[in-house]
């Protein structure tokens, strides 16, 4: 196992899935970063509890830090997304007051991409960047020996002397197949069944699953938390996980969330091939991770025969000026008629659509609303272009990036307020919404949702999809507990967060 050398001592650690306190995000997805480490942690012979403080909506946070101080914790490890930064602090602060000795470890997506403002907070000790078992691991190590000086660990974000100093990188781990499967008897498996989903809103019990990690491509947007290696498990790995889910927990969907899933076409049809050998009685689903311009119609049928059921398409943008801006370089055509041929197939498809680039104009905007209504897709989510700290698009466009003076409570993927476009505010959130409307106000298409939406029975349940509907017509709306905004000159300091996290 990579990193496998135990401590002399057994070290307590709390690990918390941080949750958003403003804006409306209902979606929950079993927090996989967070389980992986838990069953690493616990291979290496420590003790661990796992919390997600976003199935906890009625206290919040504070029975999250209550459940964690009752447990003693010698460490107390964060995973939070950009939007989640606020619980993040707060979170810290508390446990540091409850439990001065424990020492306070921050990661995932905000704190690998904002590590100098995760460490602003002086409840946080340290920052793991990236890939989080090996390096967590040699940390919690280190802290056990009693070194002060935790620097030797690669792969950390820390204070000294009142500036933020990192140590050398951290390689990723290549043999995917050593770590053990995510910890699923820490998290409530059930509940997440009850909470919508990014995709659908089955009600049916399912898991997430990451088949691979690293993806090659170079989008501009992308903070690229497992790097731009791809590293895959072997498809024998990846059923037999499948098989203890569906064995230990009556798992009868899985969501396949790599950032690449078919970059190796033989890999993915390998793996078709086992769960149908094997009859596994499962659906599956890809909220994201197809680079659909690499699906070929054999491959679908395959995967299809496999028990996929839909899948998310990844446009971004049908400005073919803007694909290569981007890096994404996307075959447009290509996409279309995969679209056309999962929709001959009876396999749903949801578009994935950003506006709001640096130089898009107002007629690529409506070129790529345009090509949404064209296809066939079931249905589709319109977002604005939001810069994660650390990304190309930050590094390459600084100045523009810096003209939205917002707060981390504004990364909301949903009803974030950036617009990094030629286009003035109020007309480009006008666009957002029209996007909505022409997308959805088709008789052809709203007939298909209610023929063919396999979550049409939930769809109507709050907080389902008529909800959603409902609220992204408000583009500029606050949600459910979400701040007003104050004067400019009272507004936080400028940060830059964005869309596709996965904490």
């Amino acid at each position: 196992m990579p990193g496998g050398i135990l401590t002399p001592l057994m070290a307590r650690i709390a690990l918390i899935k941080c949750e958003g306190l403003t804006g409306y995000r209902p979606e929950i997805t079993p927090p996989l970063g967070a389980m992986y480490l838990a069953s690493f942690l616990r291979g290496n012979g420590h003790d661990v509890m796992l919390s997600d403080a976003r199935l906890h909506r009625k206290n919040g946070y504070r029975d999250i830090v209550e459940e964690a101080v009752r447990f003693r914790p010698d460490i107390v490890g964060l995973s939070a997304i950009t939007v989640e930064a606020d619980s993040l602090g707060r979170i810290a602060d508390r446990i540091k007051q409850a439990v001065p000795p424990a020492k306070v470890v921050a990661g995932g997506p905000f704190p690998s991409s904002y590590p100098e403002a995760a460490l602003r907070n002086p409840a946080v000790d340290a920052v793991v960047l990236g890939e989080g078992e090996i390096t967590f691991l040699e940390l919690v190590e280190a802290y056990g020996s009693g070194r002060e000086d935790i620097g030797e660990v690669r792969g950390l974000a820390l204070r000294r002397d009142g500036r933020v100093v990192f140590t050398p990188p951290r390689e990723p781990i290549d043999d995917l197949d050593a770590l053990p499967f995510p910890a699923w008897d820490l998290v409530e498996i059930e509940e997440y069944r009850r909470r919508p989903r990014f995709y659908l809103f089955t009600g049916k019990r399912y898991m997430a699953v990451f088949t691979s990690r690293g993806c090659p491509y170079g989008c501009l947007y992308c903070h690229n938390m497992f790097g731009k290696k791809f590293r895959a498990r072997s498809p024998e790995n990846v059923v037999s996980e499948m098989e203890e889910l569906v064995r230990r927990f009556g798992i009868r969907e899985i969501e396949i969330i790599d950032d690449v899933f078919n970059l190796d076409i033989p890999r993915v049809e390998r793996i078709c091939d086992l769960i149908i050998g094997k009859g596994l009685a499962v659906t599956l689903s890809f909220p994201n991770g197809l680079r659909c311009d690499r699906i070929t119609r054999e491959l679908l049928v395959k995967m299809k025969a496999a028990g996929t059921r839909d899948f998310s398409v990844a446009v971004e943008t049908a400005s073919p000026r803007l694909q290569k801006l981007i890096h994404r370089n996307l075959d447009l055509e290509k996409v279309r008629r995969v679209i056309d041929w999962a929709h001959e197939l009876k396999i749903n498809t949801r578009g994935f659509f950003m506006i709001g680039f640096p130089t898009e104009t107002e007629e690529e905007i409506l070129g790529t609303i345009r090509y949404a209504c064209d296809s066939k897709l079931m249905s589709a989510q319109f977002f604005a272009v939001t810069p994660f700290g650390r990304t190309e698009l930050t590094r390459r466009y600084p100045d523009l990036v810096r003209k939205k003076e917002v707060g981390f409570h504004d990364f909301d993927y949903r009803f974030g307020e950036h617009n990094l476009s030629e286009v003035d505010d109020k007309r480009f959130f006008a666009l957002k919404r029209l996007a909505v409307r022409k997308f959805y106000f088709h008789p052809r298409r709203l007939g298909r949702i209610f023929l063919h939406h396999p979550g049409k029975r939930t769809f109507f349940l709050p907080p389902g999809g008529v909800e959603l509907f409902r609220r992204s017509f408000n583009m500029r709306g606050r949600g459910r507990g979400r701040p007003r905004r104050g004067k400019p000159g009272k507004r936080r300091t400028a940060h830059a967060g964005g869309v596709n996290e996965i904490g």
